[in-house]
């Protein structure tokens, strides 16, 4: 009688892991307390058909963070409760969130800003108001989709 080669030990199998790596959607939190701003991000990245998360102050954001863990943060500086900054001090403090790419925006340019967050940790840096091809560029530069 011939063996079922179905039953045999030379038949690849798929992790469920790696199935549920394949369907799971990119997901993108972005920290901005501007509702109209978060429309403008939300279109200008929908092509990307990712899972996009929204809140609108620093401390909800990290909660955010701590729980879905993010493939992209889009990060406002200026925010109610906690700011921009010290949101992206803690992320890069945190060994599980410090890999987190980090699209800084902020309507507050001035010469220096843009190295001093990427000092702190961002890995890109927007101003406002911003071109939706900027945003674009920037997320697919740190995403590593160009």
């Amino acid at each position: 009688m011939r063996a079922n080669p179905a039953m045999t030990d030379e038949t690849p199998t798929i992790d469920s892991n790696e199935q549920a790596g394949k369907a799971r959607r990119l997901r993108i939190l972005i920290v901005e307390d501007v509702l109209m701003i978060h429309e403008v991000v939300e279109r200008s990245l929908s092509d990307l058909k990712a899972e996009f998360i929204s809140v609108r102050d620093g401390l909800t954001a990290l909660d955010e963070i701590e729980e879905v863990l993010p493939d992209l943060i889009i990060l406002d500086l200026a925010l109610p409760v906690l700011d921009g900054w010290e949101v992206l001090r803690r992320l890069q403090s945190d060994q599980r969130t410090s890999g987190i790419p980090v699209v800084v925006m902020t309507a507050h340019g001035q010469s220096g800003l843009e190295q001093d967050v990427k000092t702190l940790g961002a890995s890109a840096y927007i101003d406002k108001p911003f071109r939706p091809s900027d945003l674009r560029s920037a997320v697919d530069h740190v995403l590593g989709l160009t």
